[in-house]
């Protein structure tokens, strides 16, 4: 793992002491600052208000292994000792603002990097608009680096679009490990309880087209005005937290989706029916569900058995439910039902695009691969369900 090691001076009940310093990058891929003092430096008369707010000074930190680029920082505070062990010789430093910056003593003279962890599908290499975005090698493919090709940096405000991009791909929050920039390098601190990302919540089947889904998610984002953009980001964000969540009781988030792109003073079945073509008994039971979510306080469960009779007997969603009894059972199909209905949404808003897709040949070679198995089979997971 990436480690950075040095020195710096604790600053604790207004007295000083002389402490070995460690960043670390821990298995979540998020740093760790560590202390290590040769002695116990606790006073005996130590409270929590006296660990909750401290202050590091004269800090520099050397790459392990890495480059002669030091790094330094005359005072970092605003920070708080989260752990102490070792008879009061080793401490855990926690920013609260999540990051801490380093001051390059020699500036840099490449364009800046942009890491991102928290990374599932790892399979991703592409260039968009001279901006190149790819899995990071030298850590195993679990970090992501995004990088400009004739610009030292990138607006905020594109990173933001890519990063959306990059998330429903993943079907997860992915988040900024660090920035190595010219003058500095910030380093992010998340803590290290993080779950591990779940690859399967990919909005993809086959990772072999990862590149040109996303490829097609950038130029749909980036070809929108500045509100319809605002829009679907939202209505991303709305997706992917309910992916993220892996919990169907927050189905609510998927029936916001619909929200999103419901115009004033129309209903929210009328929405369903005009904007998403859903059958008109189905868009009843939908929005009946939606407004015992958000208004009536019930469990998914209790509204499907609640309002189940409003479905046509031609319905698909019906004829769905009805293979199986099981009350759980028919809450997962109703749950992946509503994504497939989501999912092709936002499929058929993509521009047609084949500029990473794999060539034949290549597919050719993979036994397992199908024509149209992009993107992930509902039927097949409908009968998984249903013979679980």
């Amino acid at each position: 793992m990436e480690k950075y090691l040095g020195e710096g001076i604790l600053v604790l009940k207004n007295q000083e002491f002389p402490i070995t310093l460690e960043l670390l990058l821990n298995a979540t891929y998020s740093y760790e600052l560590l202390g290590i003092s040769e002695e116990s430096i606790l006073p005996s008369q130590i409270y929590p208000k006296d660990i909750i707010n401290i202050e590091l000074r004269n800090i520099i930190l050397k790459k392990f292994n890495g480059d002669n680029n030091i790094l330094e920082n005359k005072k970092i505070d605003n920070l708080f000792i989260s752990k102490i062990s070792n008879e009061n010789r080793n401490f855990k430093f926690v920013s609260r603002s999540g990051f801490i910056e380093m001051n390059r003593q020699k500036k840099r003279e490449v364009a800046n990097v942009y890491v991102y962890s928290n990374i599932s599908q790892i399979q991703i290499g592409l260039e968009y608009k001279n901006i190149i975005i790819k899995s990071n090698l030298q850590e195993n493919q679990k970090r992501l680096d995004i990088i400009h090709k004739n610009k030292k940096t990138i607006s905020e405000e594109t990173l933001e679009i890519i990063v959306c991009a990059l998330q429903l791909l993943q079907g997860h929050y992915i988040k900024k490990s660090m920035e190595e920039l010219q003058e500095k390098v910030i380093f992010y601190m998340y803590g290290s309880n993080e779950k591990i990302p779940n690859r399967a919540n990919s909005i993809l089947k086959e990772p072999l087209y990862n590149n040109n889904f996303l490829y097609r998610t950038l130029e749909f984002l980036f070809s929108l005005s500045e509100n319809s953009r605002k829009k679907w980001q939202r209505a991303f964000q709305l997706f992917i937290s309910y992916k993220n969540s892996n919990n169907i009781d927050l189905l609510v988030r998927l029936l916001q989706f619909f929200d999103v792109f419901k115009a004033q003073r129309v209903h929210y079945k009328d929405n369903l029916i005009s904007k998403f073509g859903i059958e008109i008994s189905e868009a009843i039971f939908i929005t009946k569900i939606r407004n015992d979510l958000v208004h009536g306080g019930l469990f998914l469960d209790e509204s499907l058995n609640n309002n189940f009779h409003f479905l046509e007997h031609t319905s698909t969603l019906k004829i769905l439910l009805q293979k199986t009894d099981v009350l759980n059972k028919r809450v997962f199909l109703l749950a992946f039902y509503i994504e497939e209905i989501v999912t092709k949404y936002i499929i058929s808003k993509l521009p047609k695009n084949d500029s990473y897709l794999p060539p034949p040949l290549f597919l050719s070679f993979f036994e397992n691969i199908q024509e149209n198995c992009e993107f992930n089979d509902f039927n097949r997971i409908y009968n998984e369900i249903i013979i679980s």
